[in-house]
């Protein structure tokens, strides 16, 4: 049989740095700002224009941009009607691969945009806030004591990162990524990898990143030979693991 070896992680986010919402009208704008690690700022309504470098770049509703760390960035919204709700994400990332997706405008296709307001919505209490209350100087910094939390976040983040990143480059060609679809091995090394790893807990979005593949592509394969839900066939591998003993 194949043995599938993952050789590496294209992303691996080290750590969290911040995740906030700000809401901008058009006599408030985001200030310039320079920080020495990347920020995902994303645009849940409305409209603006945000600066990289004094770059500008034009986002809509369901936009996203990534500024790379040590870059100045600034969200304008002078000019535009209405308001502007944007989110930042900050993280660490030492990725080479980091560089292909920063500095791009990209509308978000809906399982992605999903996938990056779950991870808005479940780290919303994982953040604290950390400055004076009068000041602006501080942000939110990830609670490092809700470590399980923070673990689960940062695999839906890699996943998103890796899911933008195959997009951008035409499916990972010349990445060294394994076509596990056609080969038709996907499920079996999946199936081979779950029973491996009874001894801990595995979620859908980790498996996804290990075999390079989307998480509904996953589910609808893994669903289709088996005939079970991913989570569902791994809970009943260790009841029966657990009726041998």
């Amino acid at each position: 049989m194949f043995r599938f070896i993952n050789i590496n992680n294209i992303f691996e986010i080290t750590s969290f740095v911040t995740l906030f919402e700000t809401e901008l009208d058009h006599s408030k704008d985001f200030g310039e700002e320079c920080y020495n690690f990347p920020r995902l700022i994303y645009v849940k309504s409305g409209e603006c224009f945000v600066a990289v470098n004094h770059q500008p770049c034009y986002l809509k509703e369901g936009g996203l941009l990534i500024v790379p760390a040590n870059a100045v960035s600034r969200v304008l919204t002078k000019g535009l009607i209405g308001k502007c709700s944007i989110y930042v994400v900050s993280f660490l990332c030492n990725s080479e691969a980091l560089k292909v997706i920063t500095e791009r405008c990209i509308f978000l296709n809906s399982s992605n945009r999903a996938l990056l307001e779950g991870i808005i919505l479940r780290g919303g209490d994982l953040f604290r806030w950390y400055g004076s209350v009068c000041s602006s100087n501080g942000m939110y910094l990830a609670d490092e004591t809700k470590t399980k939390e923070l673990f689960e976040l940062k695999l839906k983040a890699e996943m998103l990162l890796y899911n933008l990143y195959i997009e951008i480059t035409d499916g990972g060609k010349g990445t060294g990524r394994k076509n596990y679809i056609e080969q038709g091995e996907l499920i079996t090394e999946v199936i081979e990898y779950l029973k491996e790893n009874l001894n801990r807990q595995i979620s859908v979005f980790e498996l996804a990143k290990t075999f390079y593949t989307g998480v509904s592509t996953l589910k609808k394969k893994f669903k289709d030979k088996t005939g079970m839900g991913v989570i569902e066939y791994f809970i009943d591998l260790k009841l029966r693991k657990g009726a041998e003993m």
